[in-house]
């Protein structure tokens, strides 16, 4: 890794310059014999010293960063938690989207149901009002015709004649 590309921590720059001390960095970082950047960290900013910086300022006392297995793993693990909580974000809005949708889908299924509920009960109200229109109407198709019986004659007017 070349001094230009690093970035270091005040804890990081501190660890890889020989002989400084904490309290001497930081007095230094205030100054402004060491120029920094401010990046966001989490919650907070953390100052961020370049590596080209630290070799400006302190040439051979400062060895370039090794990084260490725990410092990679650490590196990893904070990657990897970044990413994990990104993707649960994503996967959290996912779920209140479906369950928006999913609610959506049910108020538009109770109101076809609502719907289907009173076509269904018209439709029993005109099948009954037809029913008893057509219970009404006399069918004379079933029905042999009526004969036609005569009227008995009245003799003199007082009783119906009757023949033997």
């Amino acid at each position: 890794m070349s001094k230009n590309n690093s970035k270091y921590t005040p804890s990081q720059a501190i660890r890889a310059i020989k002989g400084m001390t904490r309290k001497r960095f930081y007095e230094m970082l205030k100054n402004g014999e060491i120029s920094y950047t401010k990046e966001k960290w989490g919650k907070k900013e953390r100052h961020i010293v370049d590596g080209s910086e630290l070799a400006r300022v302190f040439s051979s006392d400062f060895k370039i960063k090794e990084t260490t297995e725990t410092e990679k793993r650490d590196n990893l693990k904070q990657k990897e938690t970044t990413e994990t909580n990104i993707e649960n974000k994503l996967l959290q809005q996912k779920v209140s989207f479906l369950d928006e949708k999913i609610q959506s889908q049910n108020k538009l299924l109770s109101e076809a149901t609502e719907r289907e509920k009173n076509l269904l009960d018209k439709l029993d109200k005109t099948q009954s009002t037809i029913d008893r229109q057509t219970n009404l109407i006399e069918d004379l198709r079933d029905k042999p015709p009526k004969k036609l019986v005569e009227k008995p004659k009245r003799f003199l007017g007082i009783f119906p004649y009757k023949s033997a």
